[in-house]
């Protein structure tokens, strides 16, 4: 929430469900670094949509 800028709610449970499950497949790496890049790169594409 600190690194977007946003209030609890939804979109950020959601976020880190989709977050977990990317781990758990071995998609992401469990890093901070990794996971605020995807972060990032999932906020740029919803922003830009």
């Amino acid at each position: 929430m600190e690194i977007l800028a946003c209030r609890p709610g939804p979109i950020v449970g959601k976020t880190l469900s989709d977050l977990f499950a990317q781990v758990e497949e071995g998609t992401i790496k469990n890093e901070r670094e990794a996971l605020l890049e995807k972060i990032k790169k999932l906020d740029a594409e919803t922003s830009s949509a």
